[in-house]
């Protein structure tokens, strides 16, 4: 198994993954009911699975 180390670009993914994440879920317990809010959400849940998903394949190498 070959061990990648990670640089700076998988680091960077990895913080907007979190930091997109954290902004979804806040917006969703803020207010819930608005429609605005809930597509917001949406749009950071899908940034922060592909920067999940590019920092997944920085460190490891492999793409799905």
């Amino acid at each position: 198994m070959t061990h990648m180390v990670m640089g700076i670009l998988g680091q960077s993914a990895l913080l907007v993954a979190v930091t997109s994440f954290s902004l979804a879920i806040n917006s969703l317990t803020r207010n819930m009911r608005n429609r605005l809010v809930r597509s917001y959400a949406l749009v950071c849940m899908v940034v922060s699975a592909w920067a999940f998903f590019f920092f997944l394949e920085r460190v490891f190498g492999w793409a799905i």
